[in-house]
């Protein structure tokens, strides 16, 4: 923990990692120019008025090899704790693709909303849109307690993962296409009521 958090002594900051002769030279090659790509949060305007920032949006810079590594120094204790999270997600997802009997494992996501428009436009129908948000989910679904398929595709299944020796359990995808636009846990539960297939005892 004291590692990822950037509060060890002897790791923080990049300390251990071996710097490049040509850096540590007191010259340096900071004559030279490089181009590298970031990623930073890109303010722009809604059709509302309202301001807003756009997260991951890919930027070229270009500059010497020092203001480089101190752009990557500012963002390495952010990537740590990313990679650290992203490691923790990993272990979940493994218990999440091969549940037990009567669970059903899930993995729930929404994308950005965005506009539905009529391709050819009918100009009565000028400027018509609507906005809308889409919600997937991905079930994994052990194979003995989907009640939603029948004896005879159960069974085909079943051997097929035992031909593969693999843990009976299938992947089931659903998309909610919805015009509210608020991604909040009342939109999740109801999007789970209607994709509520009876798959599992529980």
């Amino acid at each position: 923990p004291e590692c990822v958090m950037q509060n060890c002594d002897e790791c923080k900051d990049l300390a251990l990692m071996p710097k490049c002769e040509c850096v540590e030279e007191d010259e340096g090659m900071d004559h030279l120019t490089i181009k590298w790509e970031k990623c930073e949060k890109i303010e722009h305007r809604t059709r509302d008025g309202t301001t807003k920032n756009k997260r991951d949006f890919v930027t070229i810079s270009q500059g010497s090899i020092s203001e480089f590594l101190q752009h990557f120094t500012q963002c390495w204790p952010k990537f740590v704790l990313h990679l650290d999270t992203g490691k923790w997600q990993s272990a979940e997802a493994l218990l999440l693709k091969t549940p037990p009997r009567g669970v059903v494992g899930a993995v729930q996501d929404f994308s950005e909303n965005l506009s539905i428009e009529p391709k050819r436009e009918h100009q009565s129908r000028h400027y018509a849109q609507v906005s809308v948000t889409l919600c997937g989910t991905m079930f994994y679904i052990n194979v003995d307690d989907a009640k939603h398929i029948d004896e005879a595709e159960r069974n085909r299944l079943k051997k097929h993962f035992a031909d593969h020796d693999k843990p009976p359990v299938f992947k089931e995808f659903h998309c909610v296409v919805s015009p509210d636009l608020h991604h909040d846990n009342s939109f999740v539960q109801h999007c789970n009521d209607k994709i509520n297939f009876d798959t599992a005892p529980n």
